[in-house]
């Protein structure tokens, strides 16, 4: 019969992000959602154990920062499903590729770069300078360069 951590660890399979650069881990779901999924499966435990039991796993708590600057527009419903639909897809995906044993990579950006005649840093040899747009805006480019 599998262990309290053992079903907690399989509940955070795919609730689990982490930072390539260390060891910590972290989770989108609370501790009382862990505690009220294990109750389902008469596996009675306090939301504070739950709290435990991850820090022991090496997950870290963590809590919000204000930081994301959203030009004061007030998010409706239908943004918030439209910001969550791209994690429940990678969700899905990382899901999929498990259940046919494929790997699956994630991959986080930092920086794009306009694709199309747009101005590129550096020089090259060329018997004439290439004609580029004067601005360098996105809705000029015909595609954005993850780097």
């Amino acid at each position: 019969m599998p262990t309290v951590i053992e079903k907690i660890e399989e509940l955070m399979k795919y609730e689990t992000a982490g930072s390539p650069m260390s060891h910590l881990k972290w989770t989108r779901k609370t501790t009382q959602k862990i505690a009220d999924e294990l109750a389902m499966i008469d596996i009675k435990i306090s939301k504070t154990t739950v709290g435990k039991i991850l820090k022991n796993l090496d997950f870290s708590l963590k809590t919000n920062i204000k930081t994301i600057s959203n030009g004061g527009k007030v998010l409706t419903k239908e943004d918030k499903d439209k910001r969550n639909k791209q994690f429940e897809y990678i969700k899905e995906m990382r899901h999929k590729f498990n259940t046919m044993k494929k790997p699956a990579i994630s991959v986080d950006t930092k920086k794009k770069e306009p694709i199309g005649n747009v101005k590129n840093p550096g020089t090259r040899y060329k018997r004439e300078a290439d004609l580029t747009n004067d601005h360098d805006f996105l809705s000029y480019a015909i595609g954005k360069a993850a780097l």
